[in-house]
């Protein structure tokens, strides 16, 4: 048997009085003072001024990626260095047991 279920016949919700202030009613002719050919060239000074900046940041950017290969190259040659003169010491390269050597 399926249990019957009676409809409700009305449902009375809680009123809520909010006092929401309405937003201030301004166009956008009073929010600009200025022309807008002075915003305008403002704006494309200041983008010229960003192109110069951001390429003089990526010239750096790219020197410092070539600073970053010669590091990793030169400490790559180190450990090679490194392995070979610890390939005959106590422990080999993995220990390499060493006194009064510099690396």
């Amino acid at each position: 048997a399926v249990p019957k279920f009676e409809a409700l016949k009305s449902v009375s919700m809680p009123k809520l009085d909010l006092d929401i202030p309405s937003a201030p009613s301004t166009s956008t002719q009073d929010k600009y003072v200025e022309p807008q050919e002075v915003r305008d060239a403002r704006a494309a000074e200041l983008n010229l001024k960003f192109k110069d900046v951001d390429k003089e940041a990526k010239a750096i950017e790219q020197k410092a990626k070539e600073a970053r290969a010669r590091a990793n190259s030169a400490g790559q040659k180190f450990q090679a260095a490194k392995d070979d003169a610890c390939s005959t010491r106590i422990g080999g390269k993995i220990l390499c047991v060493r006194y009064g050597v510099g690396y």
